[in-house]
């Protein structure tokens, strides 16, 4: 055995300092203690001499049983006799370690000159930044592991003061130029160094801290969830957390504060900033704006610190880059809507906003407004936001405004004045369902003698000086609305508004909006759309005289305008209200308001001379039983066929004139009826479709000339003249629609090629013409036979080729081919013809190929090609590939589906093999994408679109088994274990969160809904309705969603009530068997799953019992008993012997029947079921003449129901409110002797009295049943319940009874209640005692 230089022996230096400190077994105790301390001190010695201190520190630092981390790449690895102490150095917790680590640095520290603190310091720095060098923004879960060795390391150190965390943080920064944010984190949490004294130490520090949280912010948003992205979003919360605290802790904050919330400021700036970037830049400045929830600070920063800091924040976002002036608001308003606020600054703003209600943040803004240079357009969004998201703000806007304007107006103060008019108008943007309108609001505060510029002449002047500033930067709506509805001013300040008209006025001509076709009255169209003049003028009309009727007076529009707007008022008004018409024998309120107005000499005598001529017409006309003349008619059908001789360009102008004289010969024969709006027309004289076929035969035959001359896109602009003659015909257009309709729907298979060609382009051309065409081919294509689908593919591609050739290259696709017609293309292409579905890539066209697209016109008209090569060649066309990429272009998979249900399996194009491999394609190669490439997605769709069909109309041949098949290979495809419930969330999504008993018909959507998924579900593999979770490293089953699914929506659909589908049980229990097979213990998995369905569902246990009859397995529940009992037939007969029963089964046997009297009184045709409910509840209830437990029964709301408070959870919530019913309906049944016993039977009293008030307020509330005679119910119950208190001796009553009976005595009618007092008399012998 060899010695080393110090004179150990070699082997005792390799081996473990463990070993040479280990005491050996069998010695005395205190020997080992003497010898355990003597080895110790040797090995300090030894180790002091052989020392590394970094090699030292990682050992100390290392986990029992942690693997020796190797050296780093390039790193000198001391030699063995170097190494030998620190091989051997324990684990961090022993007492040696830390010892020895102590030991070791102060020796260091000594040799050095140095603080033993600044060593160790210095060491730990270097530590830190060799763990978190890697380039990466958080760390690895092995550099967390190390990182949180080295910070027990530092609290050890720090607890024994050999560690200095201020010469840390500079050692730090020496170490590591920008350290890791979640380092930092980990030094804080830890208490090692606090972030405050990192923020302190340096300047870079401050820029340092923003880029590492908007690093994080980033990373947070790239992930969806779990692993880094947690990780993030909690160094995050922490960070902002620490940063809220430190520097809005203190009201007086000193410079680290100051550092802190120029952090928090930059930070919120950068939010702001990303408003205006990318997706990519919203999502990351998202992940901040989460922060600003103040639940989750709820911990760690006070209330008070956090108003400070949220109020700090909301006035730094409403003065952030103060930019726009007040006139670019007023300019830019409309475009600040909340619909145009970017998502981004819409969650701040709620966040922002969430500690304070109305009232305080609009004080707020307006204490911002009166104190600072503000951001207009995140002030007026600021508002948007909250008049949207919260109800309240609304009022508290509208006091905010008529404050606003009292002080205006009282100290003439501008400012106030133009903050009221853009917030009025902000929350006008909304809409009427959210604020005033600004015409509303602007009419209110100026328009009457009350208003808030009085009838002084000085506040006038303030007020007309105001807006004639705002009228170089007022948009024209604005302008509308005070020319429509000016301010009220006294007849000698008239001159003053005239003044403000005109310069009005002059502004609205340069910006070419036409003042004499503005209406009298504001348009309220919600979509907004400017009105054509015409139209404009009968609504107009219409409204003034439904004013008139209900007022009696002619409006005060309508008189000014006569005098102001005579331009509009005879031009455009009087025509309108002039309309010719038949009248009626008494005198309307329409004849009425034009006599008025002919006694104002408002009407011109010409023009009522006129009026009365035409009407006496129109009268005449209907006595004789023309409607028109056959001169009229044979006119418009000879200059309908003049057009064809004009359809080409070098003609248009001849065209032109023919559309002129052609429109003439409408009006003649159609006259307008205005009174009747063309939405309302139902029906169409003999006229109206001769008119319509004549002027679509008219189009078909000059599309066929045109088209035998030049291709669409070189015939000019004849289509569109004719277009838009037609629409100026209001009641014509109907008419044409629903003829096209007709054709399309009834006639398509028997419409020569000449006539779907026409027809397809005149609906091409009446889509660019913005007339709403969706519904009209939407029900008139239908695809459900092989006949309709092979047509409605003939016209749309017809319809689409023709667009695509028609339209310019200025011109966007979409103005000239409706996606329906798209989509349709996008459904029966691949559907029809196989080869398509292959997707070749598009051929190319473009401008270098002017011939492309007319060679898809003279393909479709070419008599010798087929409609299914003229359908490929279109399917291959670049254009056409670009069309179906638009958005409300594509066939999305629920469209598909619903396509695809509608298909009739008797008639369909496609044999059954056919359709399956369609389909099977369809699901699983095209639509996959569009679900995001999740299964259950797709599966979701596919059973939501089943559903529906189901609980409407399904009909018996459609492809729902079919798509069903689709479905079952679906879900074969998905993984039990991570299928989730989304099963049970389709049905969830379509049932209402509450259910009301009162609503009838949403009892009965909620058994329709039920009862389509239920027979949707059982033909599904079964476990799919049973979920799994792990239980610790076992995996089990989970039937929670389903429990929950069966207690809040089966239970209430159960018909018979307590009894769930048979197949629905059967179904689940096949699907719990066949999902524990996957288990680790599946007979323990079933067991605990039937054991939590004893507990949380006893609607299926009793389900369950009905498939089980007795006898019951030994140790079962009383509601299973029962249960089995119940379901016993010719059980009647024995229920004599059930006396050995316990009382719980026998009540629970006794609320079955129960159930079963309440069906046979709700539904009489079930009169033998009633009888024999009766006659079981009676001999039930003689069984328990002692027990008073069969009460509860009728009481759910009770809270001492015990253990039958869980029959509320196996019937439907209807019967449990029907429950006061049945106890009256079932009581007075009962024998005297029976009645008696059961009278004092404990708590009886008290039952009847709540069932009583139950009933009385059942039928108050217009909650009782149709079928049930409630009266004469109340009535019995009314005589029963005074023959009880008769019958209740008052001495047997305790205290406690006595005041419960008190308290129920306050509802009943006085008979009762007095009856009832009387028994709470307290007698003079019971007093005394």
């Amino acid at each position: 055995m060899s010695l080393d230089a110090s004179g150990v022996p070699a082997t005792a230096a390799r081996a473990s300092l463990s070993a040479l400190l280990a005491p050996r077994r069998g010695r005395k105790r205190d020997r080992e203690e003497e010898e355990e301390e003597g080895v110790r001190e040797e090995a300090l010695r030894l180790l002091n001499r052989h020392q590394d201190l970094r090699a030292l520190l990682e050992e100390v630092s290392r986990a029992p049983g942690e693997a020796r981390r190797p050296a780093p790449a390039g790193e000198r690895v001391p030699p063995r006799e170097d190494r030998a102490g620190t091989d051997a150095v324990p684990a961090v917790g022993s007492s040696l370690g830390r010892a020895l680590l102590v030991s070791a640095l102060q020796d260091h520290a000594h040799r050095l000159d140095v603080p033993v603190a600044a060593l160790a310091a210095r060491l730990l720095a270097e530590k830190v930044a060799t763990v978190s060098d890697g380039g990466r923004v958080l760390l690895t879960s092995s550099q967390k592991a190390e990182l949180s060795a080295v910070l027990r390391s530092a609290r050890e150190l720090a607890s024994q003061g050999a560690f200095s965390s201020e010469v840390f943080c500079q050692e730090l920064w020496n170490a590591q130029d920008q350290p890791l944010l979640q380092v930092v984190w980990s030094l804080h949490a830890s208490n090692v160094l606090t972030l405050e004294q990192l923020l302190d130490s340096r300047e870079e520090a401050e820029p340092w801290l923003g880029a590492e949280l908007r690093a994080l912010c980033e990373l947070a948003a790239n992930e969806d969830g779990g692993g880094e992205g947690d990780d993030g979003r909690m160094v995050l919360s922490g960070v902002a957390s620490v940063l809220v605290r430190a520097g809005f802790e203190e009201p007086g904050r000193g410079g680290g504060a100051r550092t802190c919330g120029r952090v928090l400021d930059g930070m919120l700036s950068w939010v702001l900033d990303s408003a205006g970037g990318g997706r990519d830049l919203h999502s990351a400045a998202e992940s901040w704006v989460r922060v600003f929830d103040a639940s989750s600070w709820s911990a760690s920063v006070s209330a008070n610190t956090l108003r400070r800091f949220l109020t700090h924040s909301l006035t730094h976002t409403l003065t952030y880059k103060p930019r726009l002036t007040v006139s670019d608001a007023i300019a830019m308003q409309s475009q600040w809507s909340f619909a145009e606020t970017p998502p981004l600054l819409t969650s701040l703003y709620r966040k922002l906003g969430a500690w304070l209600k109305g009232e305080g943040l609009l004080g707020q803004v307006t204490e911002v407004l009166q104190t600072r240079e503000v951001n207009w357009r995140l002030v007026l969004g600021l508002v948007s936001a909250a008049v949207v998201h919260r109800a309240d703000t609304r009022t508290h806007l509208t006091d905010l405004l008529s404050r606003l304007l009292r002080s205006s107006f009282e100290e003439y103060d501008l400012e106030n004045l133009i903050t009221a008019f853009l917030l009025a108008r902000q929350g006008a943007l909304e809409g009427p369902a959210v604020f005033p309108s600004y015409a509303e609001w602007f009419k209110t505060s100026f328009g009457g003698a009350g208003g808030y510029h009085g009838s002084a002449k000085k506040p006038l002047l303030f007020l007309l000086k105001f807006l004639s500033d705002l009228v170089p930067h007022d948009p024209p709506q604005y302008l509308k609305v005070h020319l429509l509805h000016p301010p009220f001013v006294a007849g000698k300040h008239r001159p003053l508004l005239l003044e403000y008209v005109a310069l009005a006025k002059t502004r609205l001509a340069d910006l070419q909006v036409p003042v004499e076709d503005m209406g009298l009255y504001e348009n309220t169209s919600p979509t907004g759309a400017p009105v054509q003049p015409e139209c404009q003028a009968h609504l107009d009309a219409e409204k003034a005289v439904s004013l008139f009727e209900s007022t009696g007076k002619v409006s005060a529009a309508v008189m000014e305008a006569s005098i102001f707007r005579k331009t509009y008022f005879l031009s455009r008004f009087l025509p309108a209200l002039l309309t010719p018409r038949v009248l009626p024998d008494q005198p309307d309120a329409r004849m009425a308001f034009i006599e008025s107005l002919r006694k104002t000499e408002k009407i011109p005598a010409s023009m009522y001379s006129s009026y009365a001529r035409s009407c006496q017409r129109e009268a005449q006309r209907l006595r004789e039983g023309v409607c028109a003349e056959p001169d009229d008619q044979d006119r418009l059908w000879s200059e309908l066929q003049e057009l064809r001789k004009l359809v080409s360009p070098e003609r248009e102008e001849d065209f032109l004139a023919g559309l002129s004289r052609v429109s003439a010969s409408l009006g003649a024969l159609l006259p307008d009826r205005t009174s009747d709006p063309p939405a309302q027309v139902a029906t169409f004289t003999d006229l109206d479709n001769q008119v319509a076929n004549a002027i679509l035969r008219s189009f078909c035959q000059c599309l066929l000339d045109a088209s035998g001359k030049s291709p669409p896109n070189r015939q000019g602009q004849w289509a569109n003249h004719f277009i838009r003659t037609l629409r100026g015909h209001a009641h014509l257009l109907p008419a044409l629609l629903h003829r096209l309709s007709d054709l399309l729907g009834n006639q398509g298979a028997e419409l020569s090629p000449a006539h779907v060609l026409g027809l397809a382009a005149f609906a091409v051309h009446l889509h660019a013409s913005q007339t709403p065409l969706p519904e009209v081919l939407g029900s008139a294509l239908q695809c459900s036979t092989h006949a309709n689908m092979s047509f409605c593919l003939r016209f749309c591609v017809a319809a689409v080729s023709y667009g695509l050739c028609r339209r310019s290259s200025s011109e966007p696709v979409q103005d000239y081919i409706p996606s329906i017609l798209c989509k349709k293309l996008l459904y029966l292409v691949p559907r029809l013809i196989p080869e398509t579905r292959a997707e070749p890539g598009p051929m190319e066209a473009g401008p270098g190929d002017p011939e492309a697209e007319p060679a898809i016109w003279r393909n479709v008209t070419d008599p010798g090609t087929t409609w299914e090569s003229s359908a490929r060649l279109l399917w291959g066309h670049a254009h056409f590939h670009a069309l179906k990429a638009l958005p409300g272009y594509q066939l999305s998979f629920s469209d598909w589906l619903e396509a695809e249900l509608k298909v009739q399996r008797s008639q369909d194009a496609l044999t059954d093999p056919e359709r399956q491999q369609y389909q099977q394609w369809a699901c699983h190669q095209r639509h996959p994408p569009d679900g995001g490439g999740d299964p259950r997605r797709a599966c979701s769709a596919i059973l939501r679109a089943a559903t529906d069909l189901q609980t409407g109309r399904p009909g018996s041949d459609t492809c729902l088994p079919d798509v069903l098949s689709r479905l079952q290979e679906l879900l074969y495809d998905l993984d039990p274990c991570k299928a989730g419930h989304f099963l049970l969330d389709v049905v969830s999504d379509r049932l209402p969160a509450t259910y009301d008993p009162l609503d009838v018909g949403g009892e009965l959507d909620l058994e329709r809904t039920l009862r389509a998924w239920n027979s949707i579900v059982v033909a599904l593999p079964p476990t799919i309705l049973v979920g799994f979770q792990t239980d610790g490293a076992r995996l089990t089953l989970d039937l929670s969603r389903f429990v929950d699914h069966v207690n809040q929506n089966q239970r209430n659909a159960c018909s018979p009530p307590c009894q769930l589908p048979y197949l629905l049980t059967l179904h689940f229990l096949r699907g719990v068997l066949g999902a524990a097979a996957r288990c680790d213990w599946p007979g323990r998995a079933v067991s605990e799953g039937l054991e939590r369905i004893h507990d949380r569902c006893p609607l299926l246990l009793v389900s369950v019992a009905e498939e089980a009859p007795p006898p019951a397995p030994p140790g079962a529940p009383p509601l299973l008993l029962a249960a089995c009992l119940y379901h016993t037939r010719g059980i009647t007969p024995s229920l004599r012997r059930l006396s050995q029963q316990p009382q719980q089964v026998l009540v629970f046997l006794l609320f079955f029947y129960v159930t079963d009297l309440l069906t046979g009184l709700l539904q009489p045709q079930e009169s033998r079921r009633l009888d024999e409910a009766r006659s079981a509840c009676v001999e039930i209830l003689t069984q328990l003449d002692d027990c008073s437990d069969w009460l509860l029964l009728f009481e759910p709301s009770a809270n001492d129901q015990g253990p039958y408070r869980v029959v509320t959870m196996v019937t439907t919530d209807r019967n449990t409110r029907l429950m006061p019913l049945a106890f009256y309906s079932l009581v007075p049944l009962l024998d005297g002797g029976l009645l008696g016993r059961a009278v004092r039977t404990p708590g009886f009293l008290l039952s009847a009295l709540r069932c009583y008030s139950a009933l009385t307020r059942l039928y108050l509330e217009g909650g009782a049943p149709g079928q049930v005679d409630t009266r004469e119910v109340l009535s019995r119950a009314r005589n029963l319940l005074l023959r009880a208190v008769a019958l209740t001796p008052s001495a047997c009553l305790s205290r406690g009874q006595r005041v419960r009976l008190q308290r129920e005595c306050g509802g009943l009618d006085p008979d009762v209640a007095a009856a009832a007092a009387s028994l709470l008399a307290p007698d003079e012998e019971v007093e005394l005692l």
